[in-house]
C-alpha cells in the first residue's frame, strides 16, 4: 500500500495488480502526473485503501489470486459507486469483460501492454474528467433539491398567509370564495 503524492489533490487513483512489475511500470508512468496514486497487489488491500481514501479512479487487473478483478469491481460498485472503474489486463476473457461492461461495473477496458500517450494516459484523464463531471452534477442536483424544498416551504407559507386572517388565524373571505367555487365545480361535475 504505497502512495505517490501529486499536485492535484482532488484526483486520486488506485492501481491494483498482483504483478509487481506491472505496478512498478505504472509508478514510472505516473511519476510526472499530478494525481495522488495508490497501489495494491490484491483486492483486499485495495478495499482497505478505499475505506480510508476517496478514490476517483480504480484501475484493476482481472486475473488475481484470492479475489479476482471482477469480484473487486462488484464490491466497489456497491460500496463506492462514485469511483470510476477501469480494467487493465493482459488476459482477455471476453465473456467476463462483456458482463462487467454491461452491468456498469467498468468505464473503460485497456489491454497490457499499453501505449502510454495514445491509450493509457488519455483513458485515465477521461475517467478523472468523468468522475468530476458526475460529482459536479450530483452537487448541482443536491442544490436544486434543496432550493425546491425551500421554495415548497415558502409556497406553503404564502398559501397560509393568503387564506387566513393574520390576527385570528381564521380562514378569510378569499379562502371561502375559492372553496365555494371548488365545491360548486365538483357538484356540477357529479350532477
Amino acid at each position: 500500500m504505497e502512495h505517490l503524492h501529486g499536485k492535484r489533490e482532488n484526483s486520486t487513483l488506485l492501481f491494483v495488480d498482483d504483478e509487481e512489475s506491472f505496478l512498478n511500470s505504472i509508478r514510472r508512468e505516473m511519476i510526472d502526473e499530478s494525481y495522488h496514486c495508490f497501489f495494491a497487489d490484491n483486492g483486499a488491500k485495495a478495499l482497505q485503501i478505499m475505506e480510508v481514501e476517496s478514490i476517483s479512479v480504480l484501475v484493476t487487473d482481472l486475473k488475481m489470486p484470492q479475489m479476482s478483478g471482477l469480484e473487486l469491481l462488484e464490491i466497489v460498485q456497491k460500496r463506492f459507486p462514485d469511483t470510476v472503474r477501469i480494467i487493465l489486463t493482459g488476459h482477455s476473457d471476453l465473456s467476463s469483460l462483456i458482463s462487467a461492461i454491461n452491468s456498469g461495473q467498468v468505464y473503460r477496458y485497456l489491454t497490457k501492454p499499453w501505449k502510454r500517450d495514445e491509450e493509457f494516459l488519455p483513458a485515465i484523464r477521461q475517467a478523472i474528467e468523468y468522475y468530476h463531471i458526475r460529482r459536479e452534477r450530483q452537487m448541482l442536483m443536491n442544490q436544486l433539491q434543496e432550493k425546491n424544498r425551500i421554495l415548497h416551504e415558502q409556497n406553503l407559507k404564502l398559501t397560509e398567509l393568503s387564506t387566513r386572517d393574520g390576527l385570528t388565524g381564521v380562514f378569510n373571505h378569499r379562502y371561502f370564495q375559492d372553496e365555494v367555487n371548488r365545491q360548486f365545480a365538483i357538484s356540477k361535475r357529479n350532477k
